[in-house]
């Protein structure tokens, strides 16, 4: 099994500042939860779980090496692929993902009701989920184009699908 999650606590300054100072989750300032002294946690908007469950589909059992691997497990820990959110938030979105993977539900959306998350808090975290799932099937087509890497187009494939399940 591969492992995509980095360590990115370190990286909140940087996922702050690209995403303009704001949750993409709850749409509150920085400043807001600094002066309420909010627990935040930085976050993956495509949760590593998801991303591996689709190299290993677009695996398929060939061949490959580290560095092919190295160079998704570095978009996935990417700025553009992080958000800095309240903790009360990240975990049941984790939860969520973990069933919408398994099949447990059928949307995102739906999962996402299931642990409970507020309404205003679905649709945000769904915005986000598409947005960085196209940047990253974009940067995943560009790999296989300056790759020859045929392996990476197939994930970018499974992740438009998975970005249009979205709901």
């Amino acid at each position: 099994m591969v492992n995509f999650r980095k360590s990115v606590t370190h990286k909140a300054d940087r996922v702050w500042d690209n995403n303009y100072g704001k949750d993409l989750y709850t749409g509150k300032r920085r400043d807001h939860y600094e002066g309420e002294n909010v627990r935040t946690e930085v976050d993956h908007i495509m949760e590593c779980q998801l991303g591996e469950h689709m190299w290993e589909k677009a695996f398929d059992g060939r061949m490959t090496t580290r560095s092919r691997l190295a160079a998704v497990v570095e978009l996935w820990n990417d700025v553009d692929n992080l958000n800095v959110t309240q903790k009360k938030i990240n975990q049941p979105k984790g939860s969520a993902f973990k069933a919408w993977k398994a099949g447990t539900d059928d949307t995102l959306r739906d999962a996402l009701l299931r642990y409970n998350v507020a309404a205003n808090h679905r649709a945000k975290i769904c915005v986000a989920f598409e947005e960085a799932g196209n940047r990253l099937a974009g940067k995943l087509d560009g790999l296989a184009d300056n790759t020859g890497i045929e392996l990476y187009g197939d994930m970018a494939v499974e992740m438009e699908a998975w970005v249009n399940r979205t709901g």
